[in-house]
């Protein structure tokens, strides 16, 4: 009985672990260095890399309805300025720089579904 109960808890973790795997979107190896990029599931929508901070690039088309944003600039933090669905009011977040190739971080934010990204910004300083 002991490792009945026992297999069924390992069973049921390696289920779970599974799902936070394949759950994560395969969009890191798309982005290139030193981009910001805008994904749609695992579609690029658009990708930024001019520094200018404290001025925003508008956003357009469909990149404003990004479901993640990327930031692959090492030594680069990244202010996103969006409009929130509720009230069309606005926010901003600063994504701090990708700590190295590959890792997962702070430096990827996943946008609430109705949020409308309006403008990026890249500044050359390495804190929010």
């Amino acid at each position: 009985m002991k490792r009945r109960i026992i297999a069924s808890l390992v069973a049921v973790a390696a289920v779970v672990a599974s799902v936070f795997v394949v759950a994560r979107p395969a969009f890191a190896d798309t982005c290139p260095y030193p981009y910001v990029c805008f994904f749609n599931g695992s579609t690029i929508t658009g990708k930024y890399k001019v520094v200018t901070y404290p001025n925003f690039q508008n956003i357009t088309g469909t990149s404003m309805y990004s479901t993640m944003v990327q930031n692959t600039r090492r030594d680069d933090v990244v202010h996103i300025r969006f409009r929130y669905a509720a009230d069309g009011s606005s926010g901003y977040i600063c994504m701090p720089p990708a700590p190295e190739p590959g890792s997962v971080g702070d430096w990827e934010y996943a946008m609430s579904i109705g949020n409308r990204i309006t403008g990026v910004a890249i500044s050359s300083s390495d804190h929010c």
